[in-house]
């Protein structure tokens, strides 16, 4: 596989970001826990974006961005340019969200790591999955949740391979009833209703990522969660992206509450 580029990175960018757009990039234990960089870009310097977002890639544990566009007036603060977070600067919040249009579904894997102290295998979050525990995952997220989702009327979902695990991003055009990133949320009863059907001894399914600010991995980005071993290499974020830049056209809205109670479980 090719190294990311810009120019690749900033492609995979575009499926997520139209023109007059603004999202939030954000790098998180850059050079050494705790050290948080950060900075908004529109969809007019997805370039500089993936720029940024490469350079700090060497160095942090993961880069992210919110699919979903967030205030200008926020954005204005730090535009096209990514500094070192100091305490007390504000970041992203749901509030600051203008309209959820993505809904991000999260397989986590399951992993086991040998812990000699008790002499077994336990299970742990905070290593790399191995490429059996990602396919798993993949195979869950596509033979399972797309054709649950596609018979409800969902579009085809971005796919995306976060590092460790797998991401189905949904576009969507409207959260009829409920509070919008609260557990009365549309988005919270549908994902709810997923990790109960599909969660299992090899995968989970995220039920938190209905929030509006929810962050997606940099695709072309590495993720470095704990060390890497010859099974448990470290990976890049890859987006498989199937629909048109920003494509308007496939989108759904989102089940009420009422027809997410009534579906079968």
């Amino acid at each position: 596989m090719k190294p990311p580029t810009p120019d690749s990175v900033a492609r995979d960018l575009a499926h997520f970001v139209h023109p007059t757009q603004f999202v939030e990039l954000r790098a998180l234990h850059v050079g050494g826990r705790g050290r948080t960089f950060a900075g908004w870009f529109d969809g007019e310097h997805l370039h500089d974006m993936a720029r940024h977002a490469l350079a700090l890639a060497r160095q942090a544990a993961g880069v992210y961005f919110t699919p979903n566009p967030v205030s200008p007036i926020l954005a204005a603060k730090r535009l096209n340019r990514v500094l070192d977070v100091h305490k007390g600067f504000a970041l992203t919040h749901d509030s600051d969200v203008v309209e959820r249009r993505y809904l991000v579904i999260d397989l986590d894997p399951a992993r086991l790591h040998f812990d000699p102290v008790t002499d077994a295998y336990l299970p742990t979050q905070d290593v790399p999955t191995t490429a059996r525990e990602l396919a798993f995952a993949l195979r869950v997220a596509r033979g399972f949740i797309r054709p649950f989702l596609a018979d409800l009327g969902f579009p085809d979902p971005v796919t995306m391979l976060s590092g460790n695990g797998v991401h189905l991003a949904y576009r969507i055009d409207s959260l009829p009833g409920g509070k919008v990133g609260s557990a009365i949320d549309p988005a919270a009863k549908l994902l709810a209703l997923l990790h109960d059907r599909y969660s299992c001894a090899g995968v989970t399914v995220d039920a938190n990522t209905y929030n509006p600010c929810r962050m997606l991995k940099v695709p072309g980005t590495t993720v470095r969660r704990g060390e890497p071993t010859r099974s448990r290499p470290q990976r890049n974020s890859i987006g498989s992206c199937r629909s048109s830049p920003a494509s308007p056209r496939r989108v759904c809205a989102c089940p009420s509450t009422r027809a997410v109670r009534s579906w079968p479980r």
